[in-house]
């Protein structure tokens, strides 16, 4: 059960197409929208979080311990809470429909009336549409009325994920992590780095000072690993966080490109 809902979830995400309007939202072909000055990320490809499903009048949020996280990409819905599951899913402007979910089979002792909810609101057809109030929310509707409200990730993704920089030094093996108890840890290719790094739901990471090992890095390392440490200086900007890709810009104006691998 804990598998199915929240797999369940992640499929729901998928309803907004290039091109949709809604509540005087236009999104364009890259799925950027603008609305008086506010940004709507695309749904295919974008960090999603699970934030409530309401359902016969009673509201079930996620418990304190859990994240339900989902993403969509290339036809797959794939969704992470206690356990990991995946399930293919075909989308129009305005409906999501879920195939067969695939999951792990973990017991979860907190969060089953929540995922009991999620499983019931969310399979087969359901209607999908943007939320007139907040453009980086969708609502997700099920034919007996229950409701599921999706949000956008900015967060946990970032902070679950290993990073490896899409320019690499000769030797490879450049990468960095942020973690949730408030640190970044990483490789320049030839030194391995920690310091301190606080997340801020505002799109910033505030950087402490490295600790970096010093071994000598050869064969021009050492300007991959000056770039690096530069980028990881003091307050840094996440310019995109989608679709395994991560952008950041941080001291000096410094840019870095980086994606998601185990």
């Amino acid at each position: 059960m804990t598998a199915l809902v929240a797999a369940v979830v992640m499929g729901g995400a998928l309803g907004a197409c290039a091109g949709e309007t809604d509540g005087g939202l236009l999104v364009d072909e890259r799925g950027g929208a603008k609305d008086a000055g506010k940004s709507v990320l695309p749904l295919d490809g974008t960090p999603w979080l699970v934030q409530e499903v309401t359902a016969k009048g009673k509201t079930y949020k996620p418990p304190t311990d859990m994240i339900a996280t989902f993403e969509i990409k290339d036809g797959q819905a794939g969704a992470r809470a206690c356990n990991r599951m995946g399930s293919p899913v075909t989308v129009t402007d305005d409906t999501v429909e879920f195939g067969v979910w695939e999951s792990t089979a973990m017991a979860c002792e907190n969060g089953m009336d929540f995922e009991t909810a999620l499983a019931a609101a969310l399979k087969g057809e359901v209607a999908s549409a943007l939320d007139p109030a907040d453009p980086n929310r969708r609502i997700l509707t099920a034919p007996d009325g229950s409701v599921v409200t999706l949000g956008y990730d900015n967060g946990s993704a970032l902070l679950r994920t290993k990073w490896h920089a899409v320019e690499q030094p000769p030797m490879g093996g450049m990468w960095v992590r942020f973690t949730a108890d408030g640190a970044v840890e990483g490789n320049t290719g030839c030194n391995t780095l920690r310091g301190t790094a606080k997340v801020h739901d505002t799109g910033t990471i505030d950087v402490g000072p490295l600790a970096v090992t010093l071994s000598a890095c050869l064969g021009g390392g050492g300007d991959y690993e000056r770039k690096l440490t530069k980028l990881l200086t003091g307050t840094v900007t996440v310019v995109e966080n989608r679709a395994g890709k991560l952008t950041l810009k941080g001291g000096g104006g410094t840019v870095m490109e980086f994606t998601a691998r185990p």
